[in-house]
C-alpha cells in the first residue's frame, strides 16, 4: 500500500509539473491501480480509497486550473497531501 501512494503521488507530481499529460497520468493511476489490488486485504480498502480520493482530487483541481503557476498548483496539491507533496 506505501509503495501505491508512493507511485501515485509521483505521477500526480509528474502530471502537476507538465511532464504527464492527462490521459498518460489516469492510465498510469489505473495500472497502479490493477497491480494493486489483488495484493489487498479487507482492511486496506478503507486506505485505498481514501487515497484514490486525494490523487483524484488533487489531479482534477490541477485540470481545472491549467493556467494557474507552479507554485500555486504545488500549493493544491500540498493541501491534499501535506506539505511535503509540493516538492519535486
Amino acid at each position: 500500500m506505501k509503495v501505491y501512494e508512493r507511485e501515485t503521488h509521483e505521477i500526480a507530481k509528474r502530471f502537476l509539473d507538465r511532464r504527464l499529460s492527462f490521459p498518460d497520468c489516469i492510465a498510469a493511476q489505473d495500472a497502479g491501480l490493477a497491480a494493486l489490488m489483488p495484493t489487498l486485504t479487507g482492511e486496506q480498502i478503507a486506505r485505498l480509497r481514501a487515497v484514490m480520493l486525494a490523487n483524484n482530487e488533487t489531479v482534477m483541481m490541477i485540470v481545472e486550473r491549467p493556467q494557474a503557476k507552479v507554485s500555486n498548483r504545488r500549493r493544491l496539491a500540498a493541501a491534499v497531501w501535506g506539505p511535503s507533496a509540493g516538492t519535486s
